[in-house]
């Protein structure tokens, strides 16, 4: 299990869309879905279930969201304090390639340290 996994996992049960969630954390939609079945894999039980065209959460995904939501939350604080520790910038250039569009994207991700919770994208 990694805090990659929990993350888009707690993303994915905040929009209850696993597009939206990949799009909102810039990686593919199958990526994501990759992501969580390894997850439930590892955890042997399904964490959405789906009705109809509609995605819920199943009775072990309601379980596990707010143990997830926490363990990210606690992961992002001590990577902040972390590089405040250390001096670092609070601002971080991100670069992804996707070798399927050759496309290149690059956006700037502003800490929550900043104050500004800004996410800037450019393409």
């Amino acid at each position: 299990m990694t805090f990659s996994q929990l993350r888009n996992f707690c993303t994915i049960a905040e929009y209850m869309s696993f597009s939206k969630a990949a799009d909102s954390l810039y990686i593919s939609q199958s990526a994501m879905s990759k992501s969580i079945r390894a997850l439930e894999g590892e955890l042997h039980c399904d964490l959405f279930v789906r009705k109809g065209k509609k995605l819920l959460l199943s009775s072990y995904g309601e379980v596990l969201l707010p143990y997830a939501r926490e363990m990210v939350s606690h992961f992002d604080t001590m990577c902040t304090e972390a590089r405040q520790a250390l001096g670092q910038s609070s601002q971080e250039l991100f670069m992804s390639v996707s070798h399927r569009k050759l496309a290149i994207s690059f956006f700037i991700k502003w800490s929550s340290v900043s104050g500004k919770g800004i996410r800037k994208s450019a393409w």
